[in-house]
């Protein structure tokens, strides 16, 4: 299998590890939230592991580019970067989403009650 091909593997598998993590319902798991240096610890191991794993992997291979340690090791790390960016960015389009929901549905109830107080039509 190419270099590349498995280097865009591992950084794959990492970035799918620190999205688990992310969303991993830790307050339920833990019943208390999951402190910051423990998730700091892992989401280090979601990226160092499965580096690890191909870095093992390559000990083992001659025919290895001299510059493919350092290429897979920034690659892991901007991919993992990323994926945690789009999780926070998710988290984050989410929240506004239900905001505007629980806006939406307060001012039906005020219209709604504004009708039953003052009669239908009343603006």
């Amino acid at each position: 299998m190419p270099v590349a091909v498995q280097i865009t593997v591992t950084a794959f598998v990492s970035a799918l590890i620190l999205l688990v993590e992310h969303w991993f319902p830790w307050r339920m798991a833990l019943r208390r939230d999951l402190y910051k240096l423990a998730a700091y610890i892992l989401g280090v191991m979601g990226l160092a592991a499965p580096l690890s794993v191909l870095f093992w992997l390559w000990a083992g291979w001659p025919d290895c580019p001299p510059y493919a340690h350092l290429v897979a090791l920034w690659v892991v790390i901007v991919s993992g970067g990323l994926a945690v960016m789009v999780a926070y960015g998710v988290d984050w389009l989410l929240g506004k989403l239900a905001a505007a929901r629980d806006l939406a549905e307060l001012c039906d109830q005020l219209r709604n009650s504004d009708e039953e107080a003052y009669g239908p039509g009343f603006e």
